[in-house]
């Protein structure tokens, strides 16, 4: 499990979809057939456009020891 995330000085320059687009090429050279992300609220439509799908509304957990949880939404994608 990794996070990425793009600084926002960098944001709609395309280095998001660059990034997205590699990790989703080494998961089907390793023979991944679905890959799931866990999408923060500003990045949902985002990822819908790269093609994935909103599974379901999730709480991720903040930075440790905050005992805070970050509403998400976990999204998947089939590799072809």
């Amino acid at each position: 499990m990794a996070a990425t995330f793009v600084d926002p000085e960098h944001a709609r320059s395309g280095v998001g979809r660059e990034i997205v687009d590699h990790l989703l090429s080494v998961a089907r050279e390793e023979g991944y057939e679905t890959v799931t992300v866990h999408a923060s609220l500003n990045a949902v439509g985002f990822y819908e456009v790269a093609g994935f799908e909103h599974v379901r509304e999730i709480d991720i957990a903040g930075p440790a020891g905050a005992g805070v949880d970050v509403p998400a939404v976990l999204m998947r994608t089939t590799l072809s």
